[in-house]
């Protein structure tokens, strides 16, 4: 089909004779692309398109939730906010995306007190350590998130977070630091971890006091 569809703009084929020939086949997986690349001038049929792709039985979970990032996109570019608030919401809520992007789009349009609500909700849902500890970090929870290091302690998450960490309670991230990298220390088995923590020590320099 898309050999068929490339052969008609080679031989002058207009754009709606392309679109007409593709939506012939507007059922069938392989039109779904090339349609929603065509219609990138008519936002209401490109919405519709991918609503109706949503749609297909056989989407696995992973596509369901990429046709409602793409359907966001497109409702931001319509400038349909209450379709857009409501997608969002069913993204991260229903779907459970807890990409810190749709997070940080979510906590923008949802009103503080009912944001209280929603968090706890996240939280609830939040299937990995490493998920709750983005979520105490959006939401400015310190404290929690320090919390959770501490009981989930891993070098490379903490680098994550090292920055904003430092900022808020320079001492407190520099203890958290060096007890992260004993347990490093512990667990090194062979040179090449060796190394990785040596290069870690070296950063506690960058502290004050450190």
């Amino acid at each position: 089909m898309r050999q068929r569809a490339e052969l008609m703009e080679q031989m002058g084929a207009s754009k709606s004779e392309i679109i007409a020939w593709w939506e012939q086949f507007r059922d069938l997986d392989d039109a779904y692309r090339p349609l929603l690349a065509l219609y990138e001038e008519d936002l209401p049929k490109a919405i519709e398109l991918v609503r109706e792709h949503r749609k297909n039985a056989k989407n696995t979970p992973w596509q369901i939730v990429d046709d409602t990032k793409c359907l966001l996109d497109l409702l931001e570019k319509a400038g349909d906010q209450t379709e857009y608030n409501a997608e969002l919401q069913h993204l991260v809520l229903k779907l459970q995306c807890q990409e810190l992007e749709y997070v940080s789009r979510l906590k923008t349009i949802t009103p503080p007190k009912q944001w209280l609500s929603v968090f706890a909700t996240l939280l609830a849902d939040a299937k990995l350590p490493v998920e709750r500890m983005r979520l105490y970090h959006l939401d400015g929870l310190y404290d929690e998130l320090v919390a959770e290091l501490r009981r989930y302690p891993n070098i490379m998450t903490f680098r994550s977070f090292e920055e904003d960490l430092r900022k808020q309670n320079p001492a407190q991230a520099l203890k958290l630091h060096i007890d992260i990298l004993k347990r490093e220390m512990e667990i090194a088995c062979d040179r090449n971890q060796y190394r990785r923590v040596v290069s870690y020590i070296d950063r506690l320099d960058t502290y004050p006091n450190g």
